[in-house]
């Protein structure tokens, strides 16, 4: 089952991102990597500020657990 972004954010803030599989965790930074690239430039609003905020956050962490279990980020 594919996650939304929406609920990857949950997952994330609730620690559970952990525990997919590396396909899983892929695909999820891929999409994130496309919603942002679309995303404008600058954003107005705080929530969408937010979530730029936090997708790249989660980038980050996705990074970070491919690094720990195979010593690369892809």
């Amino acid at each position: 089952m594919m996650l939304t972004l929406t609920q990857v954010v949950f997952r994330y803030d609730a620690g559970d991102l952990s525990n997919e599989s590396d396909e899983t965790l892929l695909a999820i930074r891929t999409g994130i990597e496309q919603e942002l690239a679309t995303a404008p430039d600058h954003i107005d609003s705080i929530f969408g500020r937010y979530l730029i905020q936090k997708y790249n956050e989660i980038v980050g962490y996705i990074n970070q657990l491919l690094t720990r279990r195979y010593g690369c980020d892809d």
